[in-house]
């Protein structure tokens, strides 16, 4: 069972790395050079794309089953253990990054509606981004450690 639940946090932290890291490299710096009202109106309706069943599903389920991993290596004692435990730290970092940062901002540019662009863009792109890095770099760490416990356990 350790194995399956494993392979399932190592999918849901690569996907969320994927994402985040794809905002990083290309979709933020490709708005970086438009206009202020075309920037707020393309984040305002990613926002409101992304909040579907499948990222949901792996954002959240991504959590819920790394978390199991870590404490089935704790309490099976699996020499994976240190590294699942580091992937759930750091799934978790990722994930309150996004609660805590990304998500209000979003809903502040989507809350400004109607307001100068430029105004809520000078609010919104230079956290927003920062943020995403971190949480990018996070999930990717948690990628990474979760799968070195997948290997551990099954080598």
């Amino acid at each position: 069972m350790v194995v399956a639940v494993l392979v399932a946090g190592v999918v849901a932290a690569g996907l969320m790395t994927g994402l985040f890291a794809g905002f990083g490299y290309a979709v933020m710096p490709g708005l970086r050079s438009v206009a202020d009202r075309a920037f707020v109106d393309v984040m305002q309706r990613i926002n409101v794309a992304i909040v579907n069943w499948l990222f949901l599903a792996l954002f959240l389920g991504g959590l819920v089953v790394s978390g199991l991993g870590a404490a089935l290596l704790w309490f099976g004692g699996g020499a994976g253990t240190g590294w699942g435990a580091a992937g759930f730290l750091l799934y978790l970092a990722m994930f309150v990054v996004t609660a805590a940062v990304n998500v209000p901002l979003n809903n502040e540019l989507a809350a400004g509606e109607g307001a100068d662009p430029a105004a809520a863009r000078a609010r919104f792109e230079v956290r927003w981004v920062r943020w995403n890095l971190v949480r990018a770099f996070a999930a990717n760490g948690s990628f990474g450690c979760l799968l070195t416990a997948l290997v551990v356990e099954v080598l």
